[in-house]
């Protein structure tokens, strides 16, 4: 592995030592100390680092809110699932902003989150399909979300989350 910069304040054992300590620890201790170095190429790197880890958690707690969604239809658990499937694409849409601004809107609004990014059609589609769900099945005085092709868009949502981790190689 190559070292973190050419720096020689730079110590040759942080490329080793720097992905095996816990995230609090980095955040904490051995990023402040980089910091401190006033060396660029450094920040810069450890900020990747730590911006990769930011995405990569995303990701997974997107997957997790799809498996949960998956699990709530298949037991007509509408109201849990639709709430969960656009909680999933939320989360895929946000980790894909962190890659290209470092920070997110704070919004459910899954047309916004997509309108950045030059996402296929049948995903920008499926994007407008779950505000129904996430609001229809949750307030009584909103029309309910259709369940009648909830299998074919949770089979989409689940495309669409698998094509945005490749994106970042998970």
């Amino acid at each position: 592995m190559a070292a973190l910069c050419a720096s020689p304040r730079c110590p040759e054992w942080a490329a080793d030592v720097v992905p095996k300590l816990s995230t609090e620890f980095r955040r904490k201790n051995v990023l402040s100390w980089f910091a401190s170095q006033k060396n660029l190429n450094v920040t810069l790197l450890l900020g990747k680092y730590i911006m990769k880890e930011a995405i990569r958690r995303w990701l997974k707690k997107a997957r997790e809110d799809l498996d949960d969604a998956k699990f709530s239809i298949s037991g007509s658990r509408y109201n849990l699932g639709g709430f969960m499937l656009q909680q999933a694409l939320e989360k895929a849409l946000k980790a894909l902003h962190l890659e290209k601004y470092g920070k997110f809107e704070y919004t459910y609004n899954l047309v916004m989150l997509s309108a950045d990014f030059d996402i296929p059609e049948k995903y920008q589609r499926i994007c407008e399909i779950p505000i129904p769900l996430y609001t229809g099945f949750r307030y009584p005085d909103v029309a309910e979300g259709d369940v009648e092709n909830i299998d074919e868009i949770l089979g989409i949502a689940e495309e669409m989350i698998q094509w945005i981790e490749k994106r970042f190689n998970v």
